[in-house]
């Protein structure tokens, strides 16, 4: 089972101009926070960034 709501799994929204954007800046957000809590990679290892849109105002 996965899922949005999967063990482990977490929301995040970012602004970026492309979802290779919102990759990295999702990927680094989150490496951040769990660097600074203490976890390793190892401990805690991130699998790929799901984008589900781009809002654009027109």
């Amino acid at each position: 089972m996965g899922g949005p709501f999967a063990a482990g799994a977490a929301w995040l929204e970012v602004e970026a101009d492309s979802q290779a954007g919102a990759e990295s800046e999702a990927v680094r957000l989150v490496s951040s926070a769990l660097r600074d809590s203490g976890f390793t990679q190892d401990d805690a290892p991130l699998g790929p960034a799901a984008v589900t849109g781009i809002d654009r105002e027109f």
